[in-house]
């Protein structure tokens, strides 16, 4: 046997893995002693702490239906979102367990009620997953964009849990690393019944890191497949008036800003302005720890601007900092120019179609490579502006400005680009449902499977 023949042996591998996630043990001693919040964190990891609920829940009702559905941080759940709203309108009998790894998700996920049981992913040690996995045993696990855990997908396989990723994708860098261990990666991805990636070249480098090619369908991603908000033109109306802009204001939304983009964002926008006078622009951090920073940013260009968090804007400003949560779809709503954030900096983006949706054209940096099959489609149909730096940024707020023809065509087309994602969620639906039918399972998991 050739040494390579040795390492695709799958007891050996598996034996190479299991090795190297011991090494782990020092990581997570050093980050717990540096982080009280990851600390806090480590009884849920090592599968203890509200797990015990858990697995109580489970030996209680053994034959209750469960999916399992992993989420590894926010911007997984966002894209994740529509298929929880989904599986919970369609199949309300069935228990909903997300894991996630971040705390930020997790914070997410329980403030949005979305399953019934919001954990975190234990840490992929081999004798940690395997019991888990038993212990829970659900019908099928559902795994968002690129988490791939060897062990917990060896777990799967060995239990017969029917296991799909959905929103798959795998970004430059992120490919890079899993090419070298390509050896040790196929074996466990042995384990996906079936890949519903996000693009052709997603599909081409799963095939590279060792996925079967016939298990994969370029279905595009539910993270765009969300219904604009219906908001009515009195309530936009209201909201505009309590911003604190002028009647003739031209709102600018900036929304998902990434630290130090910020700043650009905010010159741009001030060299807009000095061509542009009835410009106003709502800014919206990313996330909430930048809210005091852009203020003190603000505050630094002298920049008449309201904070939302305060209520009602109780004068006429030229800014408001969005830094209230669960409002940014409603200001683009208003906007008539949008920037996308997370692409000024080298971020790789963040959902473009969320102005789209609105009509509102699209504004975007050069970083793109997290979102790139909804630029492409963007791109295809005309509804997006791609800038290089700050100049460019201003120039293009100043163009569609000062031509209303174009920001109202440029609108059209970025809506329509939007609307061709639509459904996607539904046949992702209907395929995990097939494939946990046709699971080879327990006599128990295929009937409770054929109940649905």
């Amino acid at each position: 046997m050739s040494l390579r023949e040795i390492f695709r042996s799958t007891l050996v591998t598996r034996a190479i893995l299991g090795i190297g996630a011991c090494f782990l043990v020092p990581y997570i001693v050093w980050r717990a002693l540096r982080d009280s919040h990851f600390r806090s964190t480590l009884p849920e990891r090592f599968g203890s702490g509200a797990w015990k609920g858990m697995f109580s829940d489970r030996r209680s009702h053994p034959q209750a239906p469960l999916i399992w559905l992993h989420a590894a941080s926010l911007g997984e759940l966002e894209g994740a979102i529509p298929l929880f709203k989904l599986l919970r309108e369609r199949t309300p009998d069935i228990q909903l367990l997300l894991t996630v790894t971040s705390l930020t998700g997790k914070r997410a996920a329980e403030s949005k009620a979305i399953a019934q049981h919001v954990l975190f992913l234990p840490l992929d040690l081999p004798f940690l997953v395997h019991s888990i996995v038993r212990k829970v045993n659900p019908n099928a696990v559902v795994i968002f964009e690129t988490e791939i855990w060897p062990q917990f997908l060896h777990a799967l396989r060995q239990e017969g849990v029917p296991t799909v990723i959905v929103n798959g994708r795998i970004a430059d860098g992120t490919f890079a690393r899993y090419e070298k261990l390509r050896t040790l990666l196929a074996p466990a991805l042995k384990a996906i019944e079936t890949y519903f990636v996000q693009s052709p070249l997603d599909r081409e480098r799963y095939v590279a890191i060792g996925a079967e090619r016939g298990r994969i369908q370029v279905s595009g991603s539910t993270k765009y497949d969300q219904r604009a908000p219906d908001f009515s033109e009195l309530e936009l109306e209201e909201f505009r008036r309590s911003l604190g802009f002028a009647d003739d204001a031209l709102v600018f939304v900036a929304g998902s800003v990434r630290q130090e983009e910020d700043e650009k964002v905010i010159q741009a926008y001030v060299e807009a302005k000095s061509k542009s006078p009835s410009l106003a622009m709502v800014i919206a951090p990313r996330h909430p720890e930048r809210f005091d920073s852009v203020a003190r940013l603000l505050e630094g260009y002298r920049i008449r601007f309201h904070r939302r968090s305060s209520g009602s804007a109780s004068g006429r400003v030229d800014v408001v900092l969005l830094d209230s949560l669960g409002e940014l779809k409603r200001a683009y709503a208003i906007a008539k120019i949008s920037f996308v954030g997370g692409t000024l900096v080298p971020i790789g983006g963040h959902n473009p179609f969320e102005p789209a949706m609105f009509s509102s054209p699209v504004i975007l940096g050069p970083s793109t490579e997290n979102v790139r099959e909804a630029i492409n489609e963007l791109k295809r149909q005309g509804g997006v502006f791609q800038v290089e730096d700050v100049t460019q940024l201003a120039a293009t707020i100043n163009l569609l400005a000062n031509d209303e023809e174009l920001r109202v065509e440029t609108g059209k087309r970025a809506y329509s680009a939007w609307h061709t994602n639509l459904g996607v969620t539904d046949h992702i639906f209907s395929e995990l449902f097939r494939s946990m039918k046709s699971a080879r399972s327990s006599e128990e998991r295929e009937r409770i499977v054929h109940g649905m």
